[in-house]
């Protein structure tokens, strides 16, 4: 294909509680008007990330939830893209405005835990291959493989939370030796004693480096602990791999972590111990 051609899509999310709008993004779908392109990806393999964001929730309603959506999906492209089964409707014929139509009126969102968000619009030369790659932007995350990225939304996540339970008195403050410094997000100082909060994020993608990252953060501690002026609570709020080897090389450093004086372990999904730890002076 060596025309560009303009494409519209909209990427799928998972909202079991309406009430509080939050949802996790689950695949995109993608519709070509000029070309009568219409095809889409769901994420069919894992749903850690489901999990861990509604682990209150029965995994079967996602599961067969997103079944059921499949299936929908795939009754849509074969009205679209499917030339044999067109029979009298208005397919027959090239018509991109018809097409648009159709595109938006299934995309447009709907009560249900399986739903579209806003429509987006992109320049393709290969549909397919766009498709693919809005599909690692929006559902597999490829920019969250950057470094820090991970530990940079738990950091924001952290600071809603403060907001939202009104603990007062955070700054993000750096210590240092004269040789050495370590940055800490959120330090909390009263009259009895200073409270440092920093994330760590070991969802990484082998055990090597959760270790190293373990090891890395290990270091920092005791160095930081050595300074002169340091936090003599640190809480670490912690994100860990749930299944398999990751998850016992996690285990592992956390094990490590914790022996060291003055730390304490919470897991990020703790957001009242969080913030009762925070606010305890």
């Amino acid at each position: 294909m060596n025309n560009t051609v303009t494409c519209q899509f909209a990427v799928i999310r998972f909202l079991p509680y309406p009430e509080t709008q939050e949802f996790v993004n689950v695949g995109v779908a993608l519709g070509c008007p000029e070309i009568g392109f219409f095809d889409f990806r769901l994420e069919m393999q894992r749903r850690d990330r489901v999990n861990r964001f509604f682990s209150e929730l029965d995994p079967e309603v996602y599961v067969q939830g997103r079944k059921m959506f499949h299936a929908e999906l795939d009754r849509m492209k074969h009205v679209l893209s499917d030339k044999h089964a067109r029979g009298n409707n208005w397919l027959l014929e090239p018509d991109q405005q018809a097409f648009s139509a159709s595109f938006r009126a299934f995309v447009r969102p709907h009560e249900s835990v399986f739903r579209f968000g806003g429509l987006g619009v992109s320049l393709a030369m290969n549909p397919g291959q766009e498709l693919d790659a809005l599909f690692d932007h929006f559902v597999r995350r490829q920019f969250a493989a950057h470094r820090d990225y991970q530990e940079k939304v738990m950091t924001d996540r952290l600071r809603m939370l403060f907001r939202e339970r009104n603990v007062r008195g955070m700054e993000s403050m750096e210590f240092e030796d004269g040789l050495y410094r370590v940055a800490i997000p959120f330090v909390r100082t009263t009259e009895h004693c200073m409270v440092g909060v920093k994330p760590l994020h070991f969802g990484k993608s082998d055990t090597t480096r959760i270790l190293d990252y373990g090891d890395h953060w290990y270091a920092r501690i005791r160095r930081l602990q050595g300074m002169p002026r340091h936090p003599e609570r640190l809480v670490l709020v912690m994100h860990m791999p749930s299944e398999g080897r990751l998850a016992e090389a996690a285990q592992q450093a956390r094990d490590a972590i914790q022996q060291l004086h003055g730390v304490v372990l919470v897991e990020e999904t703790d957001r009242g111990r969080i913030v009762e730890l925070t606010a305890a002076g």
